[in-house]
């Protein structure tokens, strides 16, 4: 009878992580198989494939250096890397020693849709530990199928150590919970230590790790002030067990200082909250809790006024500047693009988004008249996760299982409370056909409700957006076969491996000062950078690292009118890749990383056309003295057929404080120096092209950079009609 007990408890589960990878397999499968080869879902799964290429090589060693990083100074691979070493684990064991670069492509795409079904598990027993087992079985449902970001980082082929830090931090708040909830000492320790390792496994994975060891503190806390009011102050000994195993576990990585500090002391918070709960013993109410805040504030201070880097360690819970302006997960959660709309909540909890508050409301009121500390602890960590995300919309793929839970919860509560009402209202006393009627529809309803949406916004997310398009992979594949290596053996440099740069190592003769120097790099806008290292086994100049230098330089040379021959010598540039959407949708981002603002280029001007207002994109003419419209647009070739058109416009606002530019009066002119002398003569001109891709501007053709490839995939620009997706540019001055 036990066995079927746990049976029907497991048969649903699995069940469950199968409808889980069908959902991340089946639905983006077409997308990531292609007849360029396999791609995969987002640009870090390139990052992450490229060091599990070399990990593979060189198993289970990990390099210090990667030569193949960025120009001009590679990098060193400091940093959390379990997640790539348990790939390249796998990889190395089904390959048996010695895996063909197809056998690490499959496995690495399905490594995040395998992480992903498992999550299933500890959600499963959270919900179970909370709650019951129905409320666990609803929270597992529910996190198998939810779309958006979580959905996103575990698809097929979105190989991110993401899906990592989801499950690994829920297999740790798991065991938490069983620890806070344990009757014995000995089963509070086993679960503490669990907890312990899992906190250790991952803070190898995330360099953000930081994030539920302040949780943990802020429970302590909170705990420890419900106590002293209640005049039941009691020691945490989970504490003392947690992180010591935490801390050794990462006392040979790359755990920042202040992380260390800030464990060292949480280990011993719930100590020091104790002894000042038997200290402050004869004070009540709210004096406890101010004399923490107060010594919390001065602390905070001291380490402050020493370490005033100290605050640095946040940064990647609040980003600001380019980099948070052009990159959609660092954005807010209801502010996406600086205004509000419920579009982003909405693709990741459908109907939950409004219930899911419900439930975190009678929660709150369930732990106030039962003053459970599983309760206390699981409110602190989704109010925390939820603030979070309310900040950048990236941490929804924490707050997912949060939700699920939660909802998981208020189904289990709402179907019994409904059993109770139609018990009652057929006045019942024994369980018949009419009863379960009732609950039967219950059911129906809250998967219509609650589940049935889940499905198209799945098929939304997983259009993998961030694959390479075909037109990318097949220029990055010629680019390999095509070009020369940028060191004189490619195979070699691209899986080495070096313990220490400066000491010794197989490639000694090749170093100095720890950088490999390489015969020339490859520039292009920062997106693509992990794409170029991976496919093509070239350089690039920048990459999503985001180092600002080099994103700026790139963004600036791009944008140059001049022909910044300097930094193309400093970047040892010898190919410019430039995309369509580079001149087109994109060019915003690259006048955003050098301060410019990006209507200087291209605005939205408004004209009434027949009575109705309408928009027109027009580009001034700085837009097409850049050099990446004069490259990409114009193939570096002169242009003497220009077509410029004079605008006439004044700047008016709408009564909710809309600005914007309405035409008053345009006129096309077949000469350049025609529309000149017209628009000096006439205030409140500019002079304007209307396709991006048909210069309204004489331009000289830019002999030093010659075409070499323009891929068969086009893009329709317009009455420029079909134009190449891609094109890869020689500048022919390279040494």
């Amino acid at each position: 009878m036990k066995k079927l007990k746990y049976l029907k408890i497991a048969l649903p589960i699995l069940m469950l992580m199968g409808i889980s990878v069908l959902l991340r397999v089946v639905l983006p499968y077409n997308q990531i198989f292609s007849e360029y080869g396999i791609k995969y879902a987002c640009n870090d799964a390139y990052y992450h494939m490229r060091i599990v290429d070399n990990l593979v090589a060189n198993f289970p060693h990990l390099t210090y250096y990667d030569p193949y990083f960025i120009v001009p100074n590679g990098t060193f691979l400091f940093g959390e890397h379990f997640f790539d070493w348990l790939l390249a684990g796998i990889v190395w064991l089904v390959g048996l020693g010695n895996p063909t670069a197809h056998t690490i492509d499959i496995v690495g795409i399905y490594f995040p849709v395998i992480l992903a079904a498992l999550v299933i598990i500890p959600t499963y027993f959270v919900g179970k530990t909370l709650f019951n087992k129905y409320a666990g079985l609803v929270a597992s449902a529910l996190v198998a199928i939810l779309p958006g970001e979580f959905m996103g980082r575990s698809l097929l082929g979105a190989t991110d150590h993401h899906v990592a830090e989801t499950l690994f931090s829920t297999v740790m708040i798991m065991f938490f919970i069983l620890a806070i909830k344990a009757i014995s000492k000995k089963r509070q320790i086993i679960f503490s230590a669990l907890c312990g390792i899992f906190l250790g496994i991952y803070l190898l994975t995330w360099t953000g790790g930081l994030l539920f060891i302040l949780i943990m503190a802020l429970y302590y806390v909170v705990q420890a002030i419900v106590d002293h009011i209640q005049n039941k102050a009691s020691f945490q000994l989970t504490s003392l067990i947690i992180f010591p195993i935490a801390l050794i576990m990462n006392y040979w990585g790359s755990l920042p200082k202040i992380s260390i500090i800030i464990m060292v002391f949480v280990e011993i918070l719930p100590v020091l909250l104790f002894g000042l709960s038997k200290l402050m013993r004869n004070f009540k109410g709210i004096f406890y809790p101010l004399t923490i805040i107060g010594f919390g504030l001065l602390i905070f201070l001291f380490v402050y006024f020493i370490t005033p880097s100290f605050m640095d360690n946040f940064a990647v819970f609040i980003s600001s500047g380019a980099s948070s302006d052009t990159t959609s997960e660092l954005q807010p959660f209801f502010y996406p693009s600086g205004t509000f709309t419920a579009d982003v909540a909405w693709g990741n909890y459908t109907m939950s988004l409004f219930l899911a508050p419900i439930s975190f409301l009678i929660l709150m009121w369930m732990y106030i008249k039962r003053k459970e500390k599983s309760i206390l602890f699981f409110l602190t960590w989704t109010l925390v996760i939820a603030v979070l995300t309310l900040i950048q919309r990236r941490y929804s793929y924490y707050l997912v299982v949060n939700v699920s839970v939660i909802m998981g919860y208020l189904i289990y509560v709402t179907y019994k409370g409904l059993g109770r009402l139609f018990k009652w209202i057929f006045k019942i006393r024994k369980v018949n056909n009419k009863r379960y009627i009732g609950l039967s529809v219950y059911i129906l309803v809250v998967f219509f409700v609650v589940f049935f949406p889940n499905y198209n916004q799945d098929k939304e997310t997983s259009r993998a957006p961030f694959t390479p398009s075909n037109a990318w992979q097949s220029a990055l594949l010629w680019m390999k076969d095509n070009t020369p290596s940028p060191f004189n053996n490619e195979e070699t440099y691209y899986t080495y491996y070096g313990v220490n740069p400066y000491g010794l190592n197989p490639l000694q003769e090749d170093i100095g000062k720890g950088y490999i120097k390489p015969s020339y790099a490859v520039t292009s806008w920062w997106d693509y950078g992990y794409w170029i290292t991976r496919i093509a086994h070239r350089i690039p100049n920048t990459n999503p690292a985001q180092q600002t230098e080099p994103i700026k330089k790139v963004a600036e040379l791009l944008l140059d009118e001049e022909n910044n021959i300097e930094i193309i010598n400093e970047f040892q540039t010898k190919y410019i890749i430039i995309d369509y959407s580079l001149v087109t949708g994109k060019f915003y981002a690259m006048a955003e990383w050098i301060d410019k603002n990006s209507t200087d280029y291209m605005d939205v001007f408004y004209v009434y056309d027949e009575g109705v207002m309408k928009q027109v994109e027009l580009f001034s003419i700085a837009y097409y003295k850049t050099l990446a419209v004069r490259l990409f647009n114009f193939d570096g070739k002169a242009v003497s057929n220009e077509q410029p058109m004079v605008v006439t416009y004044v700047d008016k606002v709408t009564p909710d404080g809309y600005k914007y530019k309405q035409v008053t009066n345009y006129k096309m002119f077949k000469s350049y120096a025609e529309a000149l002398s017209y628009s000096q003569s006439i205030k409140g001109s500019l002079i304007v092209g209307l396709n991006p891709f048909v210069s309204p501007i004489p331009l000289e053709a830019l002999d030093e950079y010659k075409l070499v490839y323009s891929s068969t995939q086009q893009k329709l620009a317009l009455e420029a009609g079909g134009v190449p997706e891609v094109k890869i540019f020689e500048y022919l001055g390279a040494s």
